[in-house]
């Protein structure tokens, strides 16, 4: 069963997510827990024989504190995993192969700590499994680490047939989209929800969306003439096809 949510991003707009449930996410931890294993174990067989010949040649002392040193960074190896992903991908590898990602409860994309802190409390999660109670019984399926760290953890949105635009933008075009690299993915992902809705929006407020969306991007730069609506397709179209080509 779908379990969709409604989020507010900073900018009043409502968009709506289908939230991945317990099943989904737990094989996804799975998948991450095995990949963590196996990096573990390979850099565990590459460093033991430099750490045992180091801890010869630095004397005893200096080789226990060497020792636990290196005990440390190999127990904040999961963590370092798990926040480096996300951080850097939006997802842990586990999440990319079930088709999920991580999101504020605004809609966008998280900062570094909040990423961290919903790791963190993964311990607190595991304990007695009352993440999994909390996901269960929280409409939002929300975990500690989530409700502590504002986040949630989504299906990617498919495409619908004829909502998007699909067509090719000419090298004269991509270089007049270049300066909308600086986009980010929350970002990205407003535009596309826009698109997918507009059809069930009255042409007033259609037009109105597009052009407050677009100003909204535009930021302090000049706000550029013409059809607003064609212009968020031709970003949407510049961003998908230059950063997002795998996403369907």
């Amino acid at each position: 069963m779908e379990n969709r949510v409604s989020v507010i991003t900073p900018e009043y707009v409502q968009i709506q997510f289908e939230t991945a449930g317990v099943g989904s996410r737990v094989i996804a931890k799975l998948i991450d827990y095995v990949l963590i294993t196996l990096i573990f174990t390979l850099l565990l067989i590459l460093s033991i024989p430099v750490v045992i010949d180091m801890s010869e040649m630095v004397g005893e002392e200096m080789g226990f504190i060497l020792a636990a040193l290196y005990l440390v960074v190999f127990a904040a190896l999961p963590l370092a995993y798990l926040v480096l992903t996300e951080y850097f991908m939006g997802r842990t590898v586990g999440k990319w192969l079930l088709g999920l990602r991580l999101i504020t409860d605004t809609g966008q994309s998280p900062g570094f700590w909040s990423i961290f802190l919903r790791n963190i409390l993964i311990l607190a999660d595991q304990f007695f499994l009352i993440g999994l109670i909390f996901m269960w019984l929280h409409g939002k399926e929300q975990r500690i680490g989530d409700l502590a760290a504002g986040t949630l953890v989504i299906y990617e949105r498919k495409k619908r047939e004829g909502s998007l635009p699909a067509f090719p933008l000419s090298e004269e075009e991509k270089d007049g989209l270049r300066r909308y690299d600086r986009l980010g993915d929350d970002q990205y992902l407003l535009i596309e929800e826009f698109l997918k809705r507009r059809r069930q929006m009255n042409p007033q407020r259609r037009k109105r969306m597009s052009e407050k969306l677009l100003q909204w991007i535009q930021a302090e730069e000049a706000a550029e003439r013409g059809d607003a609506e064609k212009r968020l397709e031709k970003i949407y179209l510049y961003l998908k096809q230059t950063r997002y080509p795998s996403i369907s």
